[in-house]
């Protein structure tokens, strides 16, 4: 990127510090992002939000920590992801969430799940808690060991 800036520059630019002082933040800009480490999704929200994000964007494999605008996505798309998300998991987010911080899959999935556990019935999550303070470790164990296998084989799909 600094030899884009400066290949771009005339002459008298070539030797202007600030201009290569800039160049060289960009530079160093788009090196942290690039170098930054890729999470997975790992959530049965962040899976389900990813494959959105995957579907809308032509993209494989996007990081929980990716910003959508950092990536090349616009208002437009943003809509889509939240339109789409919204339909999977049959709640409705507040549009204000694509610009009040970063807009990742990991933002995302925690609205979605703020939300989806704001619309819950108290009286339904009161039972299943209690369901499952009876039940003994082996037990919670093999359910958690099942519910890991159905996301590794697919978990849910985003509605059409």
């Amino acid at each position: 990127m600094v030899r884009e800036s400066l290949s771009s520059s005339t002459p008298e630019e070539l030797y202007d510090l600030e201009s290569i002082q800039q160049a060289m933040v960009a530079d160093s800009e788009s090196l942290a992002v690039r170098s930054q480490a890729y999470r997975a999704p790992s959530t049965p929200t962040q899976l389900t939000v990813a494959r959105v994000w995957e579907e809308l964007l032509g993209k494989k494999g996007i990081g929980i920590d990716e910003d959508l605008f950092t990536m090349g996505g616009d208002s437009i798309t943003a809509l889509q992801i939240l339109a789409r998300t919204q339909d999977c998991f049959h709640t409705q987010l507040r549009p204000e969430i694509l610009f009040t911080s970063s807009f990742t899959i990991e933002e995302l999935s925690g609205h979605v799940d703020e939300q989806v556990i704001a619309q819950a019935d108290p009286a339904e999550l009161a039972a299943l808690l209690q369901e499952m303070e009876g039940l003994s470790d082996e037990e919670v164990r093999t359910l958690l060991d099942q519910s890991n296998s159905e996301r590794t084989e697919g978990g849910a799909e985003p509605e059409a």
